[in-house]
């Protein structure tokens, strides 16, 4: 009798099919024990490969099937694993979340961008070490920032957004490595077409939306300031200008680099005049030093908002400043600074009267 080589062939085919058929069903049911287990608070389920390797499709088959329950319940889990004490089941409960990242990303599921971005921004808080996958899941993350941004995401992302720039800024302590990582996604979340809708919003009085976008500029670190500060010196509108300087105090020290090398760059007055009061209500004393120079320039319009800086930012030095003020102001403006010293007792004060009639007379 003849063997039939391409029926043998079909035959082992079959018989190859079925059990690797068979194997997947028996994973399936092997997998789903390990996620009730996992679900039940026992992290160490996670030591398990096949559940490492399987999980990130275990969701999204929850989320295609319509368990959508059941998918944000096993990545909140994921996410409680993120903040073990445990770096190995930090690190493996990492590579679940990096893979399904992955899939997000491609598919564009948005429904899955806010738990995510949730998670990883708290994992961040906690994370003290450099685990396997950290740049690559920061990575990962910003880019699903990015598209919540663009997609006008607002409220869900206001604290994750303050979170970030809080790292960056050391208020919440980390190691140089994780800040430094941190750090660019920060950046990397301050698009000019992202401040510039957010901008338009903050300027919308009407725009319930407001005080959200407000937020988020305050907190998009140096490049915000940046932008803020462009927007204002090239706004004709005089309520826009004012709203954009009462806004860029708010952003903080990071807007005062930006501030010190748009003076450098010897600006109209108008602009000096404005840059000079928003350092005022930054409200920091020793920022002085970068109005002073200004009490010498030709327009008096800026040589007032100097003397309103001193005024305004107070401080053991600022008499002391109001006298050096006084000799060194426009006539226009001394008499105006003679009366208000006047009203202040010292022989400091004393002293520069004296001072300012010798220089009349000389």
């Amino acid at each position: 009798m003849e063997i039939d080589r391409e029926k043998q062939a079909q035959a082992l085919a079959k018989a190859q099919q079925s059990i690797a058929d068979a194997e997947k069903k028996r994973e399936a049911v092997r997998v789903e024990k390990g996620v009730q287990t996992y679900l039940q608070g026992k992290k160490d389920a996670l030591y398990s490969d096949e559940l490492v390797e399987n999980l990130a499709s275990y969701i999204l088959n929850k989320y295609i099937t319509g368990e959508e329950e059941a998918a944000i319940m096993v990545l909140d889990a994921l996410g409680k694993s993120l903040c073990s004490d445990t770096v190995a089941i930090r690190e493996r409960a990492l590579m679940i979340i990096s893979v399904f990242c992955e899939i997000i990303l491609e598919e564009d599921f948005e429904e899955f961008r806010e738990v995510l971005s949730r998670i990883l921004v708290a994992w961040l808080k906690f994370e003290k070490e450099y685990i396997a996958g950290i740049e690559l899941v920061s990575s990962q993350l910003q880019k699903i920032i990015l598209r919540m941004l663009y997609s006008g995401q607002w409220h869900e992302l206001e604290n994750l957004v303050i979170i970030l720039d809080q790292i960056v800024t050391g208020t919440i302590a980390k190691s140089n490595l994780i800040r430094g990582i941190s750090s660019k996604v920060h950046e990397n979340l301050a698009e000019p077409d992202i401040l510039d809708k957010l901008v338009n919003v903050y300027l919308d009085e009407n725009d319930d939306r407001r005080l959200l976008a407000e937020s988020l500029l305050m907190h998009l670190g140096r490049h915000s300031a940046m932008f803020l500060v462009q927007k204002m010196i090239y706004c004709d509108n005089k309520e826009d200008r004012f709203a954009l300087i009462s806004l860029i105090p708010k952003v903080g020290e990071v807007s005062i680099p930006v501030l010190t090398k748009c003076l450098e760059e010897e600006p109209p007055w108008f602009v000096i005049r404005n840059i000079v009061l928003i350092i005022s209500r930054l409200g920091d004393p020793s920022l002085y030093s970068i109005a002073e120079p200004y009490l010498i320039h030709k327009d008096i319009r800026v040589q007032q908002q100097v003397v309103n800086c001193i005024e305004v930012l107070g401080g053991k030095q600022s008499r002391k400043r109001l006298i050096q003020a006084m000799m060194t102001v426009n006539d226009e403006l001394k008499g105006q600074l003679v009366i208000q010293l006047g009203q202040i007792d010292g022989k400091d004060v004393c002293l520069g009267f004296l001072d300012l009639l010798d220089q009349r007379h000389t």
